[in-house]
């Protein structure tokens, strides 16, 4: 079961929510672009005054900027949705599947940005939130049930790979959430802590680990080099 949580709650969308993980790039565009639109009947004559018009014509500016570069990332990510589908069916079934301590659903989010949306150093991250009154349960800015994965834009093996890193950390984080936030906080201490996430005997690191291996594994049964791998799951995707 796929939900788009409270922000999209209000529109009719056509994202693919059957898929095991959704495009949150694409669920922000929509809620752009209904933006813009409603921009644009304010702009309409006689539905302010000037200086109100002025601040609503620099909001409508605003907004017609972050519409193109969302849209970058709207189709970035829908990309890598489905070469990742094909790369690694299995972790992509499972992560379909993944659910919480209770064996609730989670939505998973996957948004591709580029190098200034980030920051340098860090091509994958995560965010773990738990809702209130629930520790078991996550939440991202998608709403309850849910948690979203960032991937900085580079080359396709490579995105691959740390996308298989993150999905790596959320199968074992969203089950454990409420005992996993502990053992962090009481590991990593203070924000900043450069080892966030990848202690040796942190079990989050470990499921990385396992998935990077399993990873390995497939590209030496196949004889192939990643690289060679993506380049072949690409051109099964331009010829579907």
């Amino acid at each position: 079961m796929k939900t788009i949580g409270c922000l999209v709650a209000c529109w009719a969308i056509s994202i693919n929510l059957s898929a095991a993980i959704i495009n949150g790039c694409a669920v922000e565009l929509q809620i752009a672009e209904q933006s813009f639109n409603n921009l644009q009947k304010l702009l309409e004559p006689g539905n302010h005054n000037q200086a109100n018009r002025y601040a609503i014509w620099k909001h409508y500016l605003r907004v017609k900027k972050e519409i193109k570069q969302v849209k970058e990332c709207a189709a970035s990510t829908e990309w890598l949705v489905g070469l990742f589908s094909r790369v690694h069916p299995q972790l992509n079934f499972e992560i379909s599947n993944l659910t919480d301590l209770n064996g609730n659903p989670i939505d998973v989010y996957l948004q591709v940005l580029g190098n200034h949306q980030m920051p340098h150093a860090v091509y994958g991250s995560t965010g773990l939130r738990q809702v209130t009154g629930d520790p078991d349960k996550p939440e991202s800015k998608f709403g309850p049930g849910s948690i979203v994965v960032k991937i900085k834009h580079c080359a396709s093996a490579s995105m691959i790979k740390y996308l298989i890193h993150e999905l790596g950390h959320i199968k074992y984080q969203i089950p454990n959430l409420a005992s996993y936030l502990s053992f962090f906080r009481k590991t990593y201490g203070q924000e900043g802590n450069h080892e966030f996430g990848h202690h040796r005997d942190d079990p989050s690191n470990q499921s990385v680990r396992y998935e990077l291996d399993r990873y390995a594994a497939i590209l030496k049964n196949k004889g192939i080099r990643a690289v060679e791998y993506i380049k072949l799951a690409s051109v099964s995707s331009t010829e579907e």
